[in-house]
């Protein structure tokens, strides 16, 4: 099955992966694996905005279970966090709050919208 879509890589596109790109970097040159940590962070965040904006207003174009199971998996990861460092618990913590978020915009849309119908 073949599906019919639109892709390209914009502008925004590079920014974030500069961005990536800068952690690196900022990475080897500091020998401060936090660094790239944050810089991974607020490219995937800033990543997430469309993704979040579609949800808001398609929730049903998005699965609630699996930014649920994103959630369940980064929770599990900081369960396992013995030594407690930014560079060790940062992006899973984050990934728990996207998921987390995520779930709760789609699920409360979808909730929304039904509701809308029936009236």
């Amino acid at each position: 099955m073949r599906r019919q879509g639109a892709w390209g890589v914009s502008a925004f596109d590079l920014f974030c992966g500069a961005l990536s790109v800068a952690g690196l970097v900022a990475w080897a040159v500091t020998q401060r694996a936090s660094y790239a940590v944050l810089l991974a962070i607020a490219a995937d965040a800033l990543a997430s905005v469309p993704t979040f904006r579609k949800a808001w207003r398609n929730p049903a174009s998005e699965s609630w279970l699996n930014f649920g199971c994103l959630t369940f998996s980064a929770l599990i990861t900081l369960a396992t966090i013995t030594t407690w460092s930014l560079s060790r618990y940062a992006f899973a913590a984050y990934l728990a709050v996207l998921g987390l978020s995520m779930s709760a915009v789609i699920l409360l849309r979808n909730r929304r919208v039904s509701a809308g119908r029936q009236e």
